[in-house]
């Protein structure tokens, strides 16, 4: 009998330290924090989504008083990559480490500018509202005034529809 017990206490002793170490494991439901922040051209974590810019002196200035940045935004997922234009906010880092807020619907910010462009030029450089699964859109996102964005440091997007900031660094 004695011998028993003890076989008995062990196999319990056994069983509430295994409990005890799968209760105050890791919490499943505790959300991993996403990396929102990425070199450009690098596809973004868990977002599936990748930004790229160029500035290009030579087309940069299609609209008086405006600098123009393109941008190409590629959608790696298998849903459509939605853009609020109404939402969405854009920020570019120049050079000298000076951010510059970007404007998108410039149909609306300077309606005399872009009814200027020819409408070719102005559908290859508007704004999407999305992005279709496996493309790559390019757009124009444009700064007011003239400035020289040459080796700009990077590009800051804030999603209206994920409501997520992204920033993009070019090294």
């Amino acid at each position: 009998m004695c011998r028993w017990q003890r076989i008995l206490s062990i196999a319990v002793g056994m069983i509430l330290l295994g409990t005890a170490c799968v209760s105050t494991g890791p919490n499943p439901n505790k959300k991993k924090k996403t990396p929102t922040t990425n070199r450009l051209g690098y596809v973004m974590p868990r977002y599936n989504f990748s930004l790229d810019a160029e500035f290009n002196p030579r087309t940069a200035r299609i609209l008086p008083g405006y600098t123009g940045l393109t941008v190409a935004a590629a959608n790696k997922d298998f849903r459509p990559l939605r853009f609020r234009p109404d939402k969405d906010k854009w920020r570019v880092r120049a050079r000298g480490g000076k951010w510059h807020r970007a404007l998108v619907e410039m149909q609306y910010e300077a309606p005399e500018s872009w009814a200027r462009l020819h409408p070719k030029v102005q559908q290859i450089v508007s704004y999407p509202d999305t992005v279709p699964p496996g493309y790559t859109q390019t757009f124009k996102v444009f700064i007011p005034g003239e400035h020289d964005l040459t080796g700009f440091l990077a590009i800051e997007f804030y999603s209206g529809v994920l409501q997520k900031k992204f920033t993009f660094t070019r090294y």
